[in-house]
């Protein structure tokens, strides 16, 4: 479903760049060209509506799933939460249970919003840090998730012998071993996913501003920006794994937790998880693995092309080749505005205004 999620917002984002492009093209254009181009487009999809959402010249506004998808989740999770706390007031162990759902909501949501900002600063090609804020809430919320967990365990007969008997002693106070570990694992853990995160980040803006002053083609550099978010946002997902591996070690290891009477008990919690993530990764690779067969098999396919000819070396080469197979030059295509005049005498075509004989049957004008 993440896998999902992050592909229809690439193509989203994809699509209001384009439309965006398109926007300015035809301003450059001319205003009555423009008008002229819209009321086509507009009669187009008047025609075949099921088309419509594919180029809209108002789905550049469009929100991208990432951010529905999060503010969705964020409900949810809130929603989550005050159910905990009222459930808590009456059987604090289910309360408590309630509560950790909604961490682990709180930690997903939070890599969704990493991710959506990872996208929009690549598509972007520029660091974007006005979402900081609703990145900070959604870190001060897990906070708060950890601390009603806390205090509705001391509520708890066996979450206080296991977890918060365990203490440091600073002269006559006594500080829940606990306590300091989540929080300093916690509050670092953060820390470093975002540093890292936004390091990466800056790195892969930086090489795409280069690649584009180098005058690499648009489709070439949004394959490069799908490729690099793609790659940041699966970095992010396992920084996620560690940060919540960190906390649960964190837990067990500063407390009492880990003992001959609980051990088997957090085995049979633990083995599920290890083998059902051990066969998803099995049943990813396969599936993988028969993909990349059938996409094998597919490259086999003949096909027929028209030639033209490299402008740096003047090899002949395949019509839609962006780069050359002899040289490696990239081959520079620019778009053209302009508008049919009238029709051909001879085959009835249309004519643009800058053709002085027919495109399609070659009669002089």
């Amino acid at each position: 479903g993440y896998i999902k999620l992050k592909s229809t917002s690439h193509e989203m984002l994809y699509k209001q760049m384009f439309l965006k492009d398109f926007k300015k093209k035809l301003e450059k254009s001319g205003e009555e060209v423009k008008k002229k181009s819209i009321e086509k487009i507009k009669a187009r999809f008047r025609e075949q509506p099921e088309e419509s959402e594919m180029i809209s010249v108002q789905d550049d506004r469009e929100t991208a799933p990432f951010t529905k998808v999060y503010f969705t989740f964020l409900l949810g999770t809130i929603t989550v939460f005050l159910i905990a706390l009222l459930v808590a007031v009456i059987v604090p162990q289910v309360g408590m249970l309630l509560l950790s759902a909604s961490l682990l909501m709180a930690v997903f949501g939070y890599m969704i919003l990493m991710s959506r900002d990872i996208s929009i600063n690549i598509y972007l090609e520029r660091i974007h840090l006005k979402n900081v804020a609703l990145e900070i809430f959604q870190i001060f919320f897990m906070f708060i998730n950890i601390v009603a967990i806390l205090l509705v365990g001391y509520t708890i007969d066996w979450f206080r012998y296991y977890l918060i008997e365990s203490t440091f002693n600073i002269g006559a106070t006594s500080i829940p071993r606990l306590y300091i570990s989540t929080f300093a694992v916690f509050f670092t853990s953060l820390v470093l996913v975002g540093i890292t995160t936004y390091m990466q980040l800056r790195k892969t803006v930086k090489n795409l501003q280069n690649q584009r002053s180098q005058g690499v083609s648009s489709n070439l550099l949004l394959y490069l920006k799908d490729q690099n978010s793609s790659r940041l946002i699966t970095r992010l997902g396992y920084k996620t794994i560690v940060f919540l591996v960190t906390v649960l070690l964190a837990v067990i290891t500063t407390t009492n937790l880990l003992t001959e009477e609980t051990g088997l008990s957090l085995i049979i919690i633990i083995v599920p998880f290890v083998l059902a993530g051990f066969m998803t990764l099995l049943i990813h690779r396969y599936f993988e693995m028969k993909s990349k067969k059938e996409k094998k098999e597919e490259a086999r396919i003949p096909f027929s092309d028209s030639k033209k000819f490299c402008g740096n070396c003047g090899e002949q080469m395949y019509l839609s080749d962006k780069f050359c197979g002899s040289c490696g030059a990239q081959q520079v295509f620019e778009d053209i505005f302009g508008t049919y005049v009238s029709r051909c005498i001879e085959c009835n075509a249309l004519i643009n205004d800058k053709s002085k004989y027919c495109t399609e049957c070659g009669k002089k004008i």
